[in-house]
């Protein structure tokens, strides 16, 4: 290959990154927001196995490489194929609901990937949380378990409170916030309990390669499990002021 293919070939390839990321950027943005502005569950599963690369993530953004893009996008390609695979089967699907709550004065929010809802033969609610992987573990890492079984445990006790709220493809806002019921009644037209009690709630991992699947479930509500996720952001929260501060940055980071 003579030198102008070499230099012609890593263009290409650097067009390729610089696309990947722009648009993975714009997807995170439109559903996200700003991610500095609030403690995710994604953040809490991170801190939960690693607490200094979970607040280093938020302090010093990095300049990922094609490798790493083509990795974060799989993630967004893998995530789209389970929702057309969901709704190819007419299941009623609620991708990406938002969950929004304050836990003393720090913003939590969970996104949830997918939530499947149905009436018969009872009341029932599926959580999944899909994770692209190179290789399948045995046994769900332990970051994993905490934000799935703390998304379910978090739906659970927030049944009722006028937390939830969904966004299309572009961010905008379907709906204002409200209690999952209400966000049931007006996406499906579904009645629901006003109790979660009555209502069978599990979790489940979808961790998924280029050549298989694994399911790691079911997870359930679990108050110990709330409690955690919400004393682990506190902690997130006051670490990632500090660090500001020490790195010279504004203390407080603005609400979304």
């Amino acid at each position: 290959m003579t030198h102008s293919s070499v230099v012609r070939t890593q263009a290409l390839l650097e067009v390729i990154r610089q696309g990947l990321l722009v648009s993975s950027r714009t997807q995170s943005r439109n559903m996200l927001g700003n991610r500095s502005a609030y403690v995710g569950m994604s953040d809490v599963g991170k801190y939960m196995e690693c607490p200094r690369a979970c607040i280093a993530s938020r302090l010093f953004a990095r300049e990922d490489s094609l490798s790493r893009a083509l990795t974060l996008q799989r993630g967004h390609w893998f995530e789209e194929g389970v929702g057309d695979a969901l709704e190819a089967l007419g299941l009623h699907v609620i991708p990406q609901l938002e969950l929004s709550l304050m836990t003393g004065k720090v913003p939590l929010r969970a996104h949830l990937d997918f939530t499947l809802v149905w009436r018969t033969p009872r009341q029932a609610i599926r959580i999944l949380e899909v994770k692209s992987m190179e290789h399948l573990p045995a046994h769900p890492y332990a970051g994993h378990h905490l934000q799935i079984a703390g998304q379910t445990s978090l739906l659970a006790s927030c049944w009722n409170e006028p937390v939830f709220s969904m966004k299309d493809a572009t961010g905008k806002p379907l709906s204002a916030q409200c209690s999952f019921p209400e966000i049931c009644r007006r996406h499906f037209g579904m009645e629901l309990s006003e109790c979660s009690s009555d209502v069978n709630i599990e979790g489940w991992l979808l961790c998924l390669s280029m050549k298989d699947a694994r399911a790691f479930g079911p997870f359930f509500p679990d108050s110990e499990t709330e409690t955690q996720v919400k004393t682990c952001a506190r902690q997130i929260w006051s670490s990632w002021s500090e660090s500001r501060k020490a790195n010279g940055l504004p203390a407080s980071i603005p609400h979304a």
